[in-house]
């Protein structure tokens, strides 16, 4: 029996064909998308207070502003690229 693992950060949806239709097993892992979207405004938050020095200076995106950009694709790891 030969065993071959592969651990990937590439969509299910760009495999090659060869992949899909072998016998092969997949077990494919993904993140649920609110958490990346929760982590990902938290993570903002925190680069722009560093970049601003200050957040009393700067107005934060709302969480529901930020939903809406995470949702049509304006990140990389947002919806759309699943």
């Amino acid at each position: 029996m030969y065993l071959m693992l592969l651990q990937t950060n590439v969509p299910y949806a760009s495999f090659p064909e060869s992949i899909k239709t072998s016998s092969c097993k997949i077990v494919y892992i993904t993140r649920n998308p609110l958490d990346i979207l929760v982590s990902q405004w938290h993570w903002h938050l925190k680069l722009i207070k560093n970049w601003v020095g200050d957040l009393d200076e700067f107005q934060p995106p709302s969480i529901k502003d930020f939903c809406k950009e995470f949702c049509i694709g304006k990140f990389p790891s947002g919806p759309p690229c699943y």
